[in-house]
């Protein structure tokens, strides 16, 4: 009789897997590879992305792994777009995504904006590896880079930007 077995690794990638569909199926109406500014509250983070909010320019990204990303000052970081906002992949390019903020502005893969942002500040902060449960901590730590998230709070306030 053959066994098939599995190596640790492969079992840790299948839990992390489920973990992250687990976690991302609780609101279908908010999509489940991306987050809102409602999902900082899902458990409530207590002490992050308290700074005062600053202007900054972004440029929409994604990863190799399909994470959708912002990269500010050459450094990647996960979004936190405003509540109402949905990302989907661009049905003319797979490789593509299309962030549609409430208000109407449109944003796809290599687009660039303008707009106030909150890096995260709070103690722990949210990056790899971090243990706050919830989609948030699941998100991060599945796109798993290196630079902690930053929120945009206001989406009437972010502007695209002519390169």
């Amino acid at each position: 009789m053959h066994r098939s077995a599995m190596t640790p690794l492969a079992i840790l990638v299948l839990l992390g897997a489920s973990s992250l569909l687990t976690a991302c199926t609780d609101e279908p109406a908010d999509g489940t590879g991306y987050l809102q500014v409602s999902d900082l509250e899902d458990p409530p983070l207590v002490g992050h992305f308290t700074a005062e909010p600053v202007t900054v320019l972004a440029r929409v990204d994604v990863t190799a792994t399909g994470c959708v990303t912002v990269e500010i000052d050459g450094v990647e970081r996960l979004p936190v777009w405003p509540t109402g906002t949905t990302v989907e992949q661009d049905a003319t390019d797979l490789d593509a995504y299309v962030v549609t903020l409430p208000g109407g502005v449109v944003l796809t893969t290599g687009d660039s904006f303008e707009g106030p942002g909150v890096v995260d500040d709070g103690p722990g902060t949210l990056t790899a590896g971090s243990e706050p449960d919830g989609k948030v901590a699941t998100l991060v730590a599945f796109c798993a880079l290196d630079a902690p998230p930053v929120a945009f709070f206001d989406a009437a306030a972010i502007r695209p930007v002519v390169d």
